[in-house]
Parts: structure tokens; sequence; C-alpha cells
């Protein structure tokens, strides 16, 4: 049973980074339509899907996540966050700057790391603080050969994270 576990989760993963490894691809042939306006759909198709599933799923349990204001709010910040990072990297990939796109997905672990730290106040090993310290330096080092700031990358890094 465990060996067919790891084969379905080794194949949904693959499959996952597959979709989105080709997504690019496919803004690509979109690349007269506005982001926004690609955005909006991805908006409008996730709802569809939601909604569905959670007909499916439980009524109640959606019911009682409506009634905490406080969840409410923090899963409105977090679909504010989701929609900006589907925005900038959807506009990242129609307007040609997937290097910009591409660093924000190396900083973004950086960034998570960081809130880690400050937010949940984790403390990092030394052997950490040395792994952290050598891929801020790749990250730096790419940053800075980019010749300005990378608005695309720090804008998906923090998005994501």
């Amino acid at each position: 049973m465990a060996n067919r576990r790891e084969l379905y989760g080794t194949l949904s993963a693959f499959l996952a980074f597959f979709i989105w490894g080709i997504l690019p691809f496919y803004w690509k042939w979109l690349e007269t339509v506005p982001a926004a306006e690609i955005l909006g759909h991805r908006v409008f198709w996730s709802a569809i899907l939601m909604w569905i599933t959670v007909l499916v799923v439980s009524r109640r349990a959606v019911r009682n996540a409506f009634r905490d204001g406080r969840a409410l709010l923090v899963a409105a910040a977090a679909g504010f966050l989701v929609g900006a990072n589907w925005f900038i990297y959807t506009y990242s990939v129609v307007a040609d700057r997937i290097v910009e796109a591409s660093l924000g997905y190396y900083i973004n672990p950086l960034v998570s790391v960081l809130l880690g730290v400050v937010v949940l106040r984790e403390r990092l090993t030394r052997v950490q603080i040395v792994a952290v310290a050598l891929a801020t330096s790749g990250v730096l080092v790419l940053a800075l050969s980019y010749g300005r700031v990378p608005w695309i990358s720090l804008g998906l890094a923090f998005s994501f994270a």
C-alpha cells in the first residue's frame, strides 16, 4: 500500500511540475491577450471549480468557515496575495520578462526562510545559516548582473512566500 501511495505521489508531483513548466508556452500563445484578462479567467474558472468542490465536500464546513471573521480575513489576504502572484507571473510571461520571473522563484525560498525567522521566530543552525548565505550570495550575483531592480522577481518572491 505504501509503495502505491508513493508512486501516486511521485506521479502527481511530476504531472504538477510538468504542467507548471509548460504553462508559460500556453501563455505565450496568448500574448495578444492582456495579463489582466488571463488573470480574470483564472480567477473565474478557479471559483467555479472551488464552488463545485465545496458542493461535493461539505456545506457545513463552509458555513462554519464564514462565521469565523479572522479566518475570512486571513483567507481574503491569502487570496489577494495569490491573485497578485498570478498576475505578476502572467504579466512577466506575456511581457517577455521570463528571466525576472525565474529569478523571483530563486528568491522565494530565501524570503520564506526570512519570514520563518522573523515572524515564526525559528532558529537556524550554523549549517543552515551557511546554506542561506550561499544561496543569498548567488541570488545577489544574479540580481546585480541583471542591471536594474528586479521588481517582478521581488513581487513574485514576496507574494508567493
